[in-house]
């Protein structure tokens, strides 16, 4: 009889004892621009698993109600009114970042700097505070507790919330600090352990689809397959690479190695197109030289371009998987264009304007060479640096100790994965690998995280054991560094003990 990767095959305990009047188990995925909300339990009748996504409720601008699964992350002041979700993210080019509209501030979570945010309207003297981004995120989580809380009670689900919040694999204890602080400071009922690496979430989420799919994984006598979890949204490349196996406990899985912290992600690709295509277009139609503006306002210009980029390479990444019948975009030679009309931007040389604006397939598949380089050059542009993701998958495969060829399966995670030419360097540069593919990559991660905080909080085990993303070493008085905890080892792991080591104080 085969043997199957699902979830109840990876736990050592009976789901069925767990009842959902018992708690009702909440997953988060803290998105760098979007959050989603899951809740998971045990249904009875049909012997499996239910996750569900949480519509919950935000304000627009004018003051309009709006429900929706994805929530913004995203905080506004406006009309000295806070909005949180959607009605701040449709105003987060319209304000200034940082005094009256803060988003990105999970990757700042972490920096040790203060008052960060010194323009901010909210400052010290408000009874609502956000002066840097550990602010921002517990007055992020205060409103999502609370329409979490709203929406529990709408449905009848049990009031007793247990958590678990996804967060990048390569996060560093500092930001995981960071967060599990602003957690327990909105009194939600979180323990480190409660917390699971996104790539993690995606896979417990993945083998869960499977087996309602009858699509399970099959588990070949004697072989441990592996799964590089590909995570890529709009502020992180995130790669979780995990072994697969059946031992005398039964089936496992295990991190075998993450990738180091980048801040690599859709909103970079975003900005090159605003800066290299849409700036230059813009000055060209209006009759103005490049250098005309000072930084500061071409910054003020490149942010108002922004939500237009996002818009182009959403719609030319559509237009160009239509085109396809696979991930190999070598015989894609047909130009394709797409458009944005009425561009208005106010500058203090006038309105800038254009009917309308065009990002041609050409040209995208010409900036994606800079997101998919092999090369482990620097490119910077007016100060903004852009990675590959490429060294990601690298770094993530060497630190596993593994070799291309090793790695069986790929699973695509984030948002910017659906971006054709991101699939189709990965399908260049592990040609060996099944590539994955979720129907809706944006609530995979929430769903994942959901069942961490059931089986978790129900049973108190970690399906897949989080792992040091980097060694932990001392420099030693001969100034020699000296590996403590090596990477790649389970946490929590056993007690390390050290007897080469003794400190001395030096003399006055």
């Amino acid at each position: 009889m085969p043997i199957l990767l699902t979830v109840e095959n990876l736990v050592t305990a009976d789901l069925s004892t767990i009842h959902k009047e018992q708690a009702t188990y909440v997953g988060i995925d803290f998105g760098t621009s979007t959050t989603v909300v899951s809740y998971s339990y045990f249904d009875n009748e049909k012997r499996i698993v239910v996750t569900e996504v949480m519509n919950l409720r935000q304000k627009q601008s004018d003051g309009a109600d709006f429900t929706g699964e994805k929530v913004p992350t995203v905080i506004a002041l406006y009309h000295n009114r806070v909005l949180v979700g959607e009605g701040a993210a449709n105003l987060k080019y319209e304000l200034e970042k940082n005094k009256d509209v803060w988003y990105s501030f999970k990757m700042e979570l972490g920096e040790d700097l203060g008052a960060k945010y010194c323009n901010s309207i909210l400052g010290k003297d408000k009874s609502v505070r956000i002066q840097n981004a550990k602010d921002a995120t517990i007055l992020f989580f205060r409103f999502l507790k609370k329409e979490i809380e709203s929406y529990v009670e709408q449905k009848g689900l049990c009031q007793n919330i247990k958590y678990a919040v996804s967060i990048p694999a390569s996060f560093e204890a500092n930001q995981r600090r960071d967060l599990v602080d602003a957690l327990i400071s909105n009194q939600m009922d979180v323990s480190k352990q409660s917390l699971i690496d996104e790539p993690n979430a995606a896979f417990l989420n993945y083998i869960h689809e499977s087996e309602m799919n009858n699509e399970a994984v099959v588990i070949p006598k004697d072989i441990n397959p592996k799964m590089l979890v590909f995570d890529f949204g709009a502020g992180t490349c995130d790669i979780s690479i995990l072994e697969i196996g059946v031992d005398y406990k039964g089936v496992y899985s295990k991190n075998l190695s993450i990738s180091k912290f980048e801040k690599l992600g859709g909103n970079d690709i975003d900005r090159y197109i605003a800066y290299e295509i849409l700036y230059p277009e813009l000055l060209s139609h209006n009759h103005l030289d490049m250098d005309i503006f000072i930084m500061s306002e071409k910054k003020k210009i490149i942010n108002a371009l922004l939500t237009t980029a996002e818009n182009l390479k959403i719609r030319i990444c559509k237009a160009i998987s239509l085109m396809r019948d696979s991930f190999d975009l070598s015989g894609l030679e047909q130009e394709y264009k797409v458009s944005v009309k009425d561009i208005r931007i106010n500058t203090s040389k006038g309105v800038l304007y254009m009917d309308e604006i065009f990002l041609t397939s050409i040209q995208f598949a010409e900036l994606m060479k800079v997101f998919t380089r092999k090369k482990s050059d620097v490119i910077q542009k007016e100060k903004q640096i852009y990675n590959s993701i490429y060294d990601c998958v690298k770094t993530s495969i060497r630190k596993a100790r593994l070799e291309v060829d090793d790695v069986d399966y790929v699973l695509l995670v984030g948002g910017s994965s659906l971006n054709p030419y991101v699939q189709a360097a990965l399908k260049s540069w592990l040609p060996y690998s099944k590539l994955l593919l979720f129907p809706d990559l944006q609530t995979c991660v929430s769903k994942g995280a959901s069942i961490h905080s059931f089986i978790y909080n129900s049973f108190g085990q970690n399906i897949v054991q989080p792992i040091t993303s980097e060694p932990i070493c001392i420099i030693t008085k001969n100034d020699q560094l000296m590996t403590l905890v090596p990477a790649g080892t389970v946490m929590p792991t056993d007690t390390i003990e050290i007897d080469n080591l003794a400190i001395v104080v030096s003399p006055r």
